[in-house]
């Protein structure tokens, strides 16, 4: 909705907060895994997007975002992000 898109322009690159967009399986029952011995998996993709680049909108109910597919969410990328986070680093290559 526009109230959690305006909220979610006004983090910066020093302290980011990130969209999260899941995509599920059509079989429901399958998209997660969890044992008590191991990490839970979880199956298909999910994407991030980065808002803090963007300006506000004046809608009061909806806005459109794209998020490319290029921003799939993996462990490499959670990785590099952790690590620009604790380092200090610019993210612009963590958010390319």
């Amino acid at each position: 909705d526009a109230a959690t898109h305006n909220h979610l322009c006004q983090f910066s690159r020093e302290i980011p907060a990130f969209l999260g967009l899941m995509v599920y399986p059509a079989e429901g029952d399958t998209w997660v895994e969890s044992a008590a011995d191991s990490c839970l998996e979880i199956r298909r993709s999910m994407y991030w997007c980065f808002l803090g680049d963007r300006n506000a909108t004046p809608n009061s109910d909806e806005v459109r975002i794209r998020i490319p597919r290029a921003h799939r969410l993996t462990p490499t990328w959670l990785d590099e992000l952790f690590r620009a986070l604790g380092s200090g680093q610019p993210l612009d290559g963590v958010l390319a």
